[in-house]
């Protein structure tokens, strides 16, 4: 089993900090004011090594050096250092989506693939509902729910029709809200966290992540338009079978439940969808090739 200290560096290195960097800040956590000198000693390090490490934390934000000629040196906080480190990461990937944003990018393809970390499924998730254009269906588990409401919402407020199959009671601006058959059943007959998200019936994910939301279990990224199409199909299916099947509970007439029917088949199905479009064209533009093998 590892010690606390052992614990403490292996997370400042995950943030960026080299193995001795990590060292020194802990010695100086418990032995502030001390100079590079003291500091070389007490972790028998090289000297030389141990002041470069100490330019490099003082740049990195992780200390601070008192004025004066003997120049001493003491760690910042952990609840300072973590928002320095939070500021810093922010500034960088903010100036990373600018420079990125001009680097060509390669046309989209139709490959499946798999996301393996629970950050990267998220990810995913906000930029699909960033750079939707028409149409986004979701069937959320209660924390992946809390997680991606504010990025429904936003995308409700742009003028998109959203809906999302819910399982615990939820109020979101601007979407609809299905609420699951016997949600808590369900809920409690999985193991883990149910993703299922689709946009434009154009790119899909759908990912189980574990109880705790800290592992990836299964997970399916694409934008192939026949596969998200299909996907996008059945989950509004799925959503007007759902509604429906409620509004028949709750006594509604044979007429409002046709009318219900219609207007969510109209709202849901979205048939101008990119995706629906896209895998139109595709089919289309098949069978002259087809017809020209055959030929």
């Amino acid at each position: 089993m590892s010690t606390l200290e052992e614990r403490c560096a292996a997370e400042l290195q995950g943030l960026g900090l080299t193995a001795l960097e990590a060292t020194i800040y802990l010695h100086l956590a418990r032995s502030p004011r001390s100079t590079g000198y003291r500091v070389a000693h007490a972790l028998g390090k090289p000297t030389a090594n141990v002041y470069a490490a100490l330019e490099s934390l003082r740049k990195k934000g992780a200390i601070v050096v008192e004025a004066g000629e003997s120049r001493v040196f003491r760690a910042l906080p952990a609840d300072t250092l973590q928002r320095v480190l939070e500021e810093k990461f922010r500034e960088r990937t903010g100036r990373l989506g600018e420079v990125l944003a001009q680097w060509r990018q390669g046309a989209d393809d139709a490959g499946v693939y798999q996301l393996a970390e629970p950050e990267q499924v998220y990810a995913q998730a906000h930029a699909m509902l960033r750079k939707a254009k028409t149409v986004v269906l979701a069937d959320l588990f209660p924390g992946p729910l809390a997680r991606l409401s504010g990025g429904l919402e936003k995308a409700a407020a742009r003028g998109l029709t959203a809906a999302v199959l819910a399982y615990e009671p939820a109020a979101l601006e601007g979407v609809e809200v299905v609420m699951g058959h016997r949600g808590a059943d369900v809920i409690a007959r999985w193991p883990g966290q149910w993703i299922s998200l689709v946009v434009d019936g154009s790119e899909y994910l759908i990912a189980l992540l574990s109880a705790d939301g800290s592992s990836v279990v299964h997970s399916t990224w694409t934008r192939s338009p026949h596969l998200a199409w299909v996907h996008h199909s059945a989950l509004c299916g799925d959503m007007i079978a759902t509604r429906l099947t409620a509004a028949l509970e709750q006594g509604e007439s044979a007429a409002t439940v046709r009318t219900l029917a219609r207007r969510l088949d109209r709202q849901w199905r979205a048939r101008d969808a990119e995706g629906y479009k896209r895998l139109l064209g595709e089919t289309k533009a098949a069978a002259p090739a087809a017809r020209k093998r055959r030929a």
